[in-house]
């Protein structure tokens, strides 16, 4: 039959023009895999996503057990906010980091202050 599905790669792709069954043969596998014993995540980044209706289980953008299938999580991704989020996030992260770095390595004092400003001060550049 299908012979990927004997030693599955850790992720799995289903790409295709629309109506030629992605979403049929990904659920199939999903439960075929989660059968097996396997733990499984079922991920749609389709904006039209009938993964829901499929498998019978309200779905968000995180993982979500799928009730009828042991084994199986599935999840609706919207790409975009995906990256927004994720852009949002690490800004968030480098901003906090570069605060936590400073607090950690300011000098005390007037004089440690101004030696450290010095340092970001710009050197004239020879042509």
């Amino acid at each position: 039959m299908l012979t990927f599905l004997d030693s599955p790669t850790r992720n799995l792709f289903f790409t295709g023009k629309g109506g030629v069954g992605k979403t049929s043969v990904a659920c199939a596998t999903a439960v075929w895999l989660a059968d097996a014993g396997k733990r499984v995540l079922l991920v749609s980044t389709d904006p039209a996503s009938n993964l829901d209706e499929v498998l019978q289980t309200k779905l968000g953008n995180h993982p979500t057990p799928v009730a009828l299938v042991p084994n199986l999580f599935a999840m609706n991704l919207d790409p975009e906010a995906a990256a927004a989020e994720y852009r949002e996030v690490t800004e968030e992260f480098a901003q906090r980091t570069a605060v936590i770095a400073w607090q950690h390595e300011l000098p005390v004092g007037r004089a440690g202050l101004q030696r450290v400003l010095g340092t970001f001060q710009a050197e004239p550049r020879t042509p």
